[in-house]
């Protein structure tokens, strides 16, 4: 009879744990998400990704993070974060926690083949559409601030897909932008 009993009880235990990995693989897929921002600038175009996943790190990894590519010949727009003293055009970091909110500190960068400046105007676009609704996603616009003090515009990334701005004699790097995303007040709830 006892042996009945501990073979009802380990299967229930079983059971229990296939449950709880199932809840647990479920929750990192939810917490999983990629980000891309476009730039556009007249007729030039740069990418930039973020995003977090359950097996990443906040540094540099060569399996998930993607270093910014040499220019092509001719005026080129760049977009990118520093990690480690490299430049990355995609960065993948470890999943959000609670009141920790992650920021990737962007650069964007003009070259000219003259080696003139460049006038115009940027737009930055985005789609939010995969993103889990429990996460909010910042822009915060530091203009030509390299020291990041003095904001421009902050953007609500999941109010709006797009920020436009004016661009005047761009040569090297001319715009500092922050990406801040960060778990709402109905995650932390739960």
């Amino acid at each position: 009879m006892k042996a009945y009993y501990k073979g009802k009880i380990l299967f229930v235990l079983l059971v229990f744990l296939v449950f709880m990995l199932i809840l647990n693989e479920q929750a990192q897929q939810e917490s999983t998400w990629q980000l891309m921002i476009e730039s556009n600038f007249d007729d030039y175009t740069a990418a930039f990704t973020s995003g977090v996943r359950a097996t990443a790190t906040d540094n540099y990894e060569v399996q998930s993070d993607v270093l910014q590519p040499p220019l092509h010949p001719g005026t080129a727009i760049q977009m990118s974060t520093n990690i480690n003293d490299r430049a990355l055009v995609r960065d993948i970091r470890e999943i959000l926690q609670k009141n920790t909110p992650k920021a990737w500190e962007l650069t964007l960068t003009a070259f000219d083949s003259a080696g003139e400046g460049i006038t115009g105007t940027n737009t930055l676009t985005w789609d939010v559409s995969g993103i889990p609704s429990y996460i909010n996603l910042t822009f915060v616009d530091y203009g030509e601030d390299a020291q990041r003090t003095n904001i421009v515009k902050t953007t609500n990334l999941k109010q709006q897909s797009s920020y436009t701005f004016a661009v005047a004699n761009a040569a090297g790097a001319y715009r500092y932008l922050s990406l801040v995303a960060e778990t709402s007040e109905e995650q932390q709830e739960s």
